[in-house]
């Protein structure tokens, strides 16, 4: 398995950055988990310093899945996953997905929905404002 890790690790940063942004986390946000500055984070995600696995790990923590499932991440697969669920032809598409990677998909998903009844209150809040705010004079 570490290995595979080895292997797959140099691309790790790229991963990173489109979980984070997924999740909505900032790059400082992420340093200050990770215990290190803003610009050694971005370093990883830069690719300009190797990932370690110990680093992997705790990032893997941080988003609740495997170091596995951010290695095998495939943020244009998502698109992918639209375009293919709605083909020109009829003939039936199999997708397989790991139950981690469907996990952290069903996580993303969750905060996303959050973060939309949130601002759907903020609206609603702003909105009852300025219709019982008075005209000004």
């Amino acid at each position: 398995m570490f290995q595979m890790i080895r292997n797959d690790i140099s691309q790790a940063g790229i991963k990173i950055r489109q979980l984070r942004q997924l999740f909505g986390f900032g790059q400082s946000e992420m340093a200050e988990k990770l215990s290190m500055t803003q610009g050694n984070y971005a370093r990883i995600e830069n690719q300009e310093i190797r990932m370690t696995e110990r680093n992997l790990a705790l990032i893997a923590e941080i988003f609740g899945c495997t170091p596995e499932a951010i290695l095998h991440f495939d943020a244009e697969g998502i698109e992918d996953l639209y375009y293919k669920a709605y083909p020109e032809d009829d003939a039936p598409v199999t997708y397989v997905v790991t139950h981690e990677l469907k996990a952290l998909y069903e996580k993303l998903i969750a905060q996303l929905e959050d973060q939309v009844n949130q601002l759907q209150e903020e609206a609603a809040a702003l909105k009852t404002t300025l219709e019982n705010a008075k005209p000004a004079a």
